[in-house]
């Protein structure tokens, strides 16, 4: 079952640095001028994802609706074994970053390929062992 997802709680939940980079890899937020943001400021942020084209704003709505999706500490186990499998040179750096949702942010941008496999995982349903 898919989480609760609103935009505003996700850039809000993101360093701005991670944000940058991800939003520099589709493109930009026009107006946001994020030297002068501060962490975690969000109004800047959102406006400017309004702004963005419907493909572009769909895209990343996509992408963050998938970070929701990991942010549970078993999604984020798996995460963190795909990375450690198929990025192992990332696992270290990965294991240093703080906030969950940036955790998972930065492995879409640095490790794709286990960011999918995650997300493939978390959108299959939970056997039920009873049956």
């Amino acid at each position: 079952m898919a989480k609760p997802f609103d935009p505003r709680t996700m850039l809000k939940q993101i360093n701005n640095s991670i944000l940058c980079r991800f939003f520099a890899e589709c493109g930009g937020l026009e107006g946001v001028d994020w030297n002068n943001l501060a962490e975690h400021e969000v109004e800047p942020l959102f406006q400017g994802w309004q702004r963005l084209m419907d493909c572009d704003r769909q895209y990343s709505q996509a992408v963050f609706q998938d970070v929701n999706e990991l942010a549970d500490e078993r999604e984020l186990t798996v995460l963190a074994e795909e990375i450690s499998s198929q990025f192992p040179e990332c696992s270290e750096e990965f294991s240093q970053i703080k906030g969950r949702f940036d955790r998972i942010l930065w492995a879409f941008i640095i490790a794709y390929d286990a960011f999918k496999r995650a997300a493939l995982f978390a959108s299959r349903p939970l056997s039920n062992s009873s049956n």
